[in-house]
C-alpha cells in the first residue's frame, strides 16, 4: 500500500513538472484560454500531490505512535530481557572497539 502510494505521488509529481515545462515553454506563444487552462490542470495536480502528501504524513505519523506504544508496552512487560539485551549490546561493543586498537 505504502509503495503504491509513493509510486502513484510520484507519477503526480512528474506530471506537474511536465505541466510546468509546457507551461513555461507555452507561455509567449499561447493565447489566455490555452494558458489558463495549463494553470488550471497544474494546480489540480498539485493539491492532490499536496493531500496525498498529508495523508501520507498522517499515516507515518501514526505507525510511529503505534510503534513507540508497543515498544514502551514491551519494555514495562519486561524489563529484565530489556536490561539483558542492552547488557549484551554493551559488552559486544566493548570487545569489538577495544580489538580494533
Amino acid at each position: 500500500m505504502h509503495q503504491l502510494n509513493t509510486n502513484r505521488m510520484r507519477r503526480d509529481l512528474r506530471k506537474i513538472v511536465d505541466d510546468v515545462e509546457r507551461t513555461v515553454q507555452n507561455m509567449a506563444g499561447a493565447g489566455g484560454e490555452q494558458f489558463d487552462e495549463l494553470k488550471l490542470s497544474t494546480g489540480r495536480r498539485l493539491r492532490k500531490v499536496s493531500s496525498q502528501l498529508a495523508e501520507l504524513e498522517h499515516g507515518a505519523i501514526d505507525r510511529a505512535r503505534a510503534a513507540g506504544k508497543h515498544t514502551r508496552d514491551y519494555v514495562h512487560n519486561h524489563p529484565w530481557v530489556v536490561v539483558g539485551s542492552l547488557a549484551a549490546l554493551v559488552i559486544a561493543l566493548g570487545v569489538l572497539t577495544r580489538r580494533r586498537r
